[in-house]
């Protein structure tokens, strides 16, 4: 089973995604030979507090969940300087996206208008969680990308707070 392929064009080319992806339970489904008993689920919502004073959330952007291989480990290391936690300023992010290693299983989503994501049938391991937050302020794209590492343990729902 498929989900709706989506192509969301209300941000610059450079933030529009095309995602064709099996639904969650579906893919759970399959990874566990048709149960979902050792999958668990990550969710969260990702801030970024300005210096002005409020915060922003990542209503409508991208999250990807990044299995925390080796390869996709010295990627992350290199572009945030850390494999626990990180930011990277909008232009930044987009340099490091496009330095991103080839063949790593990514699976990405987009926050609801809360700032709330959700990952469900995540397989137990180590994942990096990489969040958009970007904000339109007068003619100017302003924000970023918030990482963080987070692990999931079988049956396990996680939750996270990504923010800086």
């Amino acid at each position: 089973m498929f989900a709706v392929l989506s192509v969301r064009a209300t941000k610059p080319l450079w933030c529009a995604v095309i995602a064709t992806t099996l639904t969650a339970s579906a893919a759970a489904q399959a990874r566990a030979g048709g149960s979902t008993a050792s999958v668990g689920s990550l969710s969260g919502q990702a801030d970024l507090h300005v210096p002005e004073g409020g915060s922003h959330h990542c209503s409508a952007s991208e999250v990807d969940l990044v299995p925390a291989t080796e390869q996709a480990s010295a990627w992350i290391a290199q572009a945030f300087s850390s494999q626990e936690q990180g930011y990277l300023d909008r232009i930044g992010l987009e340099q490091a996206l496009k330095q991103r290693p080839a063949g790593l299983n990514i699976r990405q989503t987009v926050c609801d208008r809360a700032g709330m994501f959700n990952f469900a049938g995540v397989e137990p391991g180590n994942y990096y969680v990489i969040a958009r937050v970007y904000w339109s302020q007068r003619w100017m794209w302003l924000g970023g990308g918030l990482m963080q590492k987070a692990s999931v343990a079988a049956n396990q729902d996680v939750r996270i707070r990504l923010e800086k």
